[in-house]
């Protein structure tokens, strides 16, 4: 369906421009990924926090690299029509900050827990781009408008373990710290995104090198959700504090790309 779609648009635009060119783009994209954070206090509803740890989910991270692909038509160099996808995911990077006790040493250093992550997901995007400088061999500047969804892996249903991590130390020699944290697949398999954004073919000397994008996809949705859950207990006085902190792991991010395009071949009209 979208290739006969591309096809009549290609059609439309190709009485009207001289010059249609066809092309493949690899690419590879840095994502800034966005979290939202929650605690609740396992007894009560209150925003409990404790004396023995911080804790620390950062709302805003970079993941490791995605790689993507493109296919994609430019009209008169100046129109620029696509379909992309490409590996995608939220990256997380949670920490726990508390003392270290060694019953080895009979003291404590200040250390704690650090875990990362990133969900397996993929994004599948239908680009307009308008270009603003349309000199030819020469760097291009396109204003890029979004349409797509992002999809995660896994089965439908909602609320099942994908895999977490978890560990056990002591504070000091009356207390010690239990850490967990699990991800989980949310309801849906997909969301709906939409966004914009600037991207640049660059030439030097009238050779085209590689070209450059930086995109803010939005969406109100999310496909992942972790919970870390954090048990304090004290020995000597018979006494456990619990904390679950929630952390939704937000569909949007900024992207920035770089990828080389290969034209496959062109129209050209008088």
């Amino acid at each position: 369906m979208k290739f006969f779609s591309l096809l009549f648009i290609v059609m439309i635009f190709g009485n009207t421009y001289s010059q249609i060119s066809f092309f493949a783009a690899p690419a590879l994209y840095s994502k800034l990924s966005f979290n939202s954070n929650s605690l609740s206090d396992w007894k009560s509803d209150m925003f409990d926090l404790s004396d023995d740890f911080n804790y620390n989910n950062r709302s805003v991270y970079v993941g490791d690299p995605l790689l993507g692909a493109t296919l994609g038509v430019t009209i008169n160099n100046r129109h620029c029509i696509t379909a992309s996808g490409s590996w995608d995911g939220v990256s997380s990077k949670i920490t726990i900050q508390s003392p270290v006790y060694s019953s080895h040493l009979d003291f404590s250093v200040s250390d704690g827990v650090l875990t990362k992550g990133t969900t397996a997901q993929s994004r599948f995007f239908l680009n307009y781009s308008y270009n603003f400088r349309k000199k030819p061999l020469k760097s291009t500047l396109f204003l890029n408008l979004l349409l797509g969804f992002g999809r995660r892996a896994g089965p439908a249903l909602g609320g099942l373990d994908v895999g977490g991590f978890s560990t056990e130390y002591a504070l000091s020699p009356e207390k010690n710290l239990f850490f967990e944290n699990v991800g989980y697949t949310s309801g849906p398999t997909s969301t709906f995104q939409f966004g914009a954004g600037l991207s640049s073919d660059l030439f030097i000397k009238k050779k085209y090198l590689f070209s450059l994008s930086l995109d803010f996809s939005y969406s109100q949705g999310y496909l992942y959700y972790e919970v870390t859950k954090v048990t304090v207990t004290n020995t000597k006085a018979n006494t456990q504090e619990n904390f679950r902190y929630y952390t939704a792991n937000m569909a949007s991010g900024i992207y920035f790309g770089i990828s080389r395009k290969f034209q496959i071949f062109s129209l050209e009209r008088d």
